[in-house]
């Protein structure tokens, strides 16, 4: 359900802020925007919060619209059963984005995006003694978030806080659907803003 009003929820916006209002001096960014962040985790798949961090780079095109791609790294522990201890995983999502950021008059901007890319299980030592293997699943990021930058002309950093769902179609028997939702904070680079 949550999937659904996100999608929505964007789709909405990106018809409200398509059409022109004022002719204020608006914040417009452009050039290249370099982005760490990092933050917390919620994995349906393996029902665990873990800590997380990657990082982000979009090329701002004019008029809101940007074209970039996210590398984000979670490492966990899997639980395990009776005498077995605990085993180590890593999971990389790797996505190509389409961000449109909404008509801003101050320093902060609201933004969404839609993506595409791959979620890859890697197992730890002991996991792939206990036969697990890596496993690439076809992703589709979705989310919001606000950046806020240090100046509205020729901005040179800025900060961001992001909602990120990452909708993993899982390729197993039947394909089922997992649902891996971040918030994170990040800083911005921004080069020929």
């Amino acid at each position: 359900m949550f999937r659904h009003v996100t999608v929505s929820l964007m789709v909405l916006a990106l018809l409200a802020a398509s059409t022109e209002a004022g002719a204020q001096d608006r914040l417009d960014l452009s050039g290249l925007e370099v982005n760490l962040h990092g933050g917390g985790a919620f994995l349906d798949g393996l029902e665990t919060n873990e800590w997380y961090g990657g990082v982000s780079a979009y090329l701002h095109l004019g008029s809101g619209v940007a074209l970039g791609g996210t590398v984000d790294r979670v490492g966990t522990t899997l639980e395990g059963e009776g005498d077995d201890e605990d085993r180590a995983a890593t999971i990389w999502y790797y996505s190509g984005e389409l961000s449109y950021s909404f008509p801003s008059v101050t320093q902060a901007q609201f933004y969404g995006f839609i993506g595409a890319g791959i979620a890859r299980f890697q197992p730890g030592d002991e996991l792939e003694d206990a036969g697990a293997e890596d496993e690439s699943d076809i992703m589709v990021p979705v989310g919001v978030g606000v950046r806020w930058l240090n100046r509205k002309a020729d901005p040179s950093w800025g900060a961001t806080l992001e909602v990120r769902d990452r909708v993993i179609y899982v390729d197993e028997e039947e394909t089922k659907v997992s649902n891996d939702w971040s918030i994170s904070l990040g800083l911005s680079l921004v080069l020929g803003g």
